[in-house]
């Protein structure tokens, strides 16, 4: 069954106990998405302003990075990014393109 969840608690065991029902986490470069991968889950990630090589294990067979180009990247800084025109710049098909190839390697979780 797929399926998205809003979760308006956050806190880190409330997400850790998620966790444990998901195959799959997609979303921003975030605490959430960082516990995500402590807890083993594979992770997409939509990458928006600053270095995603300091957030993210390029080795990782159970991580995705998505960037799109950006013409001050790796010298862009949140603030200065408020309208994250670089992540509307990220197909919603690369997304799921993404999501589906690290579905495609999950193996059965006990």
């Amino acid at each position: 069954m797929l399926g998205a969840s809003l979760l308006t608690d956050a806190r880190v065991p409330t997400l850790a106990a998620l966790y444990r029902q998901v195959a799959l986490y997609v979303g921003p470069d975030s605490g959430p998405k960082h516990v995500a991968v402590a807890c083993g889950i594979p992770t997409v990630t939509i990458f928006g302003p600053g270095r995603p090589s300091s957030w993210n294990d390029p080795q990782s067979s159970k991580s995705i990075v998505l960037t799109a180009p950006c013409d001050v990247r790796p010298n862009c800084i949140e603030s200065d990014c408020a309208r994250r025109e670089c992540l509307r710049k990220i197909p919603p098909a690369d997304v799921i393109s993404a999501a589906l190839r690290l579905l495609g390697k999950q193996q059965a979780r006990p």
